[in-house]
């Protein structure tokens, strides 16, 4: 049971290792990394698919988004400082920096259309971080939500394997040892806890991820609802003057 129990803590701790962190530049890198060391000025970071190499570093006037691996969301707001030119991005005008243009968005094939400009997603994302608060919390909230549910799915997934394995080699056990009722609860009992643990987390995930999901890819819809009409819409009413009652027009 001891052995079981350690096996059970290791399966555990290896699913919680899955998790990234996703640092999004200035200029529309997305990086996964495993950040070790967040400063006032600073992050230090290795990448994910290489945590035993070398220590990367960062600047915070570098850095637009970063996604922690438990789902919250830091945001480096540069509005009030002029972009650094240093050579590490692209030193064209940012969307962020320039004042909102009318219109609605919409989006086709991946690319985000305003008016005559067209941006890529990271430049939509610092665009509505900006621009346009309903919008940027409606999608920092897909991704906690997206993010949450791909950990949940991991872990159901891995619960869920690792609860099979046991319960396989419980009636195995069971069934070639002569009928051993000790190993055969000691693992089959287990195995069950994990089967019903893992198909409640995947069953959990699916919600997360669907709204998620919409969330992030429409988070537009958000802006165009909350922002764009709001701010240029034209509205009717009946005022009231020396002459008596008009019509007037608010834009």
């Amino acid at each position: 049971m001891k052995k079981l129990f350690l096996l059970t803590i290791a399966a555990i701790a290896a699913l919680a290792a899955m998790a990234q962190d996703v640092i999004v530049t200035r200029d529309g890198r997305r990086i996964d990394a495993k950040i070790t060391e967040v400063s006032s000025t600073e992050i230090r970071y290795k990448e994910w698919n290489n945590q035993d190499g070398p220590v990367f570093v960062l600047r915070n006037d570098e850095l637009n988004t970063i996604i922690y691996q438990n789902g919250t969301v830091k945001t480096f707001d540069h509005s009030s400082a002029a972009p650094a030119n240093n050579g590490s991005y692209s030193s064209s005008p940012s969307y962020a920096a320039s004042p909102a243009p009318a219109g609605i968005i919409t989006k086709d094939d991946g690319y985000y259309t305003l008016g005559n400009k067209r941006m890529t997603e990271d430049e939509y994302i610092d665009f509505i971080r900006v621009n346009c608060k309903d919008a940027w919390e409606y999608y920092q909230s897909g991704c906690k939500l997206w993010s949450a549910g791909w950990k949940l799915f991991g872990c159901g997934a891995g619960f869920t394997i690792l609860g099979g394995v046991l319960y396989g080699v419980g009636v195995s056990v069971f069934l070639y040892d002569d009928y051993n009722y000790d190993a055969y609860l000691g693992m089959t009992i287990p195995g069950a806890i994990l089967l019903a643990g893992g198909s409640g987390c995947l069953a959990a995930s699916v919600p997360c991820l669907i709204v998620g999901g919409i969330r992030k890819y429409n988070s537009h819809n958000e802006y165009n609802d909350s922002c764009a009409r709001q701010k240029y819409a034209v509205t009717f009413g009946i005022q009231a003057s020396q002459n008596g009652l008009g019509l007037a027009m608010n834009f």
